[in-house]
């Protein structure tokens, strides 16, 4: 199941693997830490597992980005520091710019440790793909979504009319379906 869950019933693993794209890093000197932007909650799942025991190691997976100084790991160990998990159980993947290097740099990494079964800790809405990328990669994928955008709200006139975040939401989806045809 991919769905939402919670922490008891994520089945344990020696690894986390975190995708980025939930933090944009410092950019001084006019933000001094890291942004944690709307997917930002992926991190803060990974740290809930982390302290729930099911894994003893952290992956970040990802490489500089445009919003920050910096690659995307190195923003989320900021968070992952903060949040109290110590830095001997992270591992930063930083060279990657996509969700297939994700996969393959990530599982370069882990091929000497000998692991193949992870919990992949990405947004709901990409997981489909990203689970289906590191299954290729060779791993055993253990989905742990994060980032659920549809929730149950009471109906409200406006929510019919175009918006900007609407926009953004469709525009994401259709990267999503395009790029899980591309992978087929």
């Amino acid at each position: 199941m991919a769905g939402p869950r919670s922490i008891e019933k994520v089945s344990a693993s020696g690894v986390v693997v975190v995708l980025g794209g939930g933090v944009d890093g410092p950019r001084i000197p006019f933000r001094y830490y890291p942004d944690l932007g709307s997917a930002s909650d992926r991190v803060w799942h990974a740290a809930r597992l982390y302290r729930a025991g099911k894994c003893r190691q952290i992956v970040l997976s990802g490489g500089v980005m445009p919003g920050g100084d910096g690659s995307e790991a190195v923003a989320m160990q900021c968070f992952l520091l903060d949040l109290g998990v110590p830095k001997q159980a992270i591992v930063l993947e930083e060279a990657s710019e996509n969700t297939i290097g994700n996969a393959r740099l990530t599982r370069e990494r882990l091929k000497t440790e000998g692991v193949d079964r992870i919990i992949l800790v990405t947004s709901a809405l990409h997981m489909p793909r990203a689970r289906r990328i590191f299954e290729r990669a060779g791993f055993e994928v253990i989905a742990a979504p994060a980032d659920f955008e549809v929730v149950d709200r009471p109906f409200d006139f406006l929510c019919v009319f175009p918006d900007a975040k609407a926009l953004n939401g469709s525009s994401r989806a259709m990267k999503e379906l395009v790029g899980l045809l591309l992978i087929r």
